[in-house]
């Protein structure tokens, strides 16, 4: 019983000083929050609601890499991001696939197009350049 309750009282411990640190929090969260705002993305692209799509999908590049690299909001732009990234060892593939998607995003919000099956790949790139991301990023 009492190597019972040291064990609790560390593990009890560990889960407090963890909870405490915000950069650990935004790290553990990043990739919920990005599925969440995928999804909401997805429900935007069977309503067609093209800008509202492009608009989560964004939030949800930005909020992920903002959040695993612990970057504040305040200085999220492609080159802070960029260099993040590199000093992770993130590939120049992966950089790039990210830019690529931001900047078609981008363009996209404010230029739509009529491109039929566009916000499809849009949603399948995403999902594919965060879950390169989450397995490169240590």
């Amino acid at each position: 019983p009492f190597l019972c309750l040291f064990i609790f009282l560390a593990v009890r411990r560990r889960n407090l000083e963890q909870r405490s640190d915000v950069a650990f929090m935004r790290r553990k969260g990043a990739t919920r929050l990005a599925k969440k705002h995928l999804s909401k993305a997805k429900q935007y692209m069977k309503g067609e609601d093209r800008n509202a799509f492009y608009v989560e999908v964004l939030k949800s590049l930005w909020g992920y890499v903002g959040d695993k690299l612990n970057v504040p909001v305040a200085e999220l732009n492609k080159d802070n991001i960029r260099d993040s990234l590199l000093l992770k060892e993130v590939s120049d593939e992966s950089i790039g696939g990210l830019e690529k998607l931001v900047e078609q995003c981008e363009f996209a919000q404010y230029a739509p197009s009529k491109d039929e099956g566009e916000l499809e790949l849009v949603y399948q790139d995403a999902l594919q350049i965060l879950g390169v991301l989450e397995k490169e990023i240590t």
